[in-house]
């Protein structure tokens, strides 16, 4: 398989290695390297180079494009299926406290909306607020956690 084929129009090739002397070889993954000099993103490797690059820390998996070529070792995160592997009892936890998150955000614009006209005052508003932001706000670091602003 030559890269040549790539020059065919309408033809989409897989992306090639970038390793010198694996310029016919496609790519099994495509990922950040960093050699601790500078970070270069959208670096395609075969699944020999990649595996090699991976085990000595300097590269990051970001798309697997051949996830058999990779190989299962050389992703602990994602076992080489280009997927992150999530703990189904962790990830009921997280939807049983989003879930009771939006309730609380629920009742409380209910009950906002149960407040008489005479005291919707700038201090309740202000209060009103702070109560909303901090519910949404929870919401937010269970749906995304490491946010920044939380």
């Amino acid at each position: 398989m030559t890269n040549e084929a790539a020059d065919v129009p309408g033809v989409q090739m897989p992306p090639w290695c970038c390793t010198t002397g694996h310029e016919n070889v496609p790519a099994a993954a495509i990922g950040i390297l960093d050699d601790g000099d500078e970070a270069e993103g959208q670096v395609p490797y075969c699944g020999e180079c990649a595996r090699a690059l991976i085990a000595s820390g300097e590269y990051r998996v970001a798309q697997v494009v051949d996830a058999i070529e990779l190989g299962s070792a050389a992703c602990r995160q994602c076992g080489g299926s280009g997927r992150d592997v999530i703990d189904s009892g962790d990830m009921d936890v997280q939807i049983d406290a989003a879930r009771g998150a939006v309730r609380e955000i629920r009742q409380l614009v209910a009950a906002f909306d149960d407040v008489p006209l005479d005291q919707l005052t700038p201090l309740f508003y202000a209060h009103a607020y702070e109560e909303l932001r901090l519910g949404v706000d929870q919401l937010l670091d269970l749906l995304q956690p490491g946010r920044a602003g939380s």
